[in-house]
């Protein structure tokens, strides 16, 4: 995103795309909430990158948009919890 403006936003016309076809066709895997989450693992550099992401797609007033707080880690701590289920 940071080095090149062009191939992000590329990626991004992609992923919204996919998303769009998974809706259409009615896929279990279609839904039109995009939720990000980053590794959640402390002092990981790559976690700002998601926020970046995540404001990116707020910016371009993209509805439905979440971030995970954190992150992976979260997630699977959550799942190993049985309290959590």
């Amino acid at each position: 995103m940071l080095e090149n403006q062009a191939e992000f936003n590329q990626s991004v016309e992609a992923l919204l795309a996919a998303q769009k076809q998974a809706i259409e066709s009615g896929s279990l895997a279609g839904g039109q909430h995009l939720c990000f989450m980053g590794s959640g693992v402390a002092g990981d550099d790559n976690d700002k990158y998601v926020n970046m992401v995540v404001a990116n797609f707020l910016q371009r007033k993209i509805t439905y948009v979440s971030l995970a707080l954190g992150g992976y880690e979260r997630l699977r701590q959550s799942v190993d919890d049985p309290e959590m289920i």
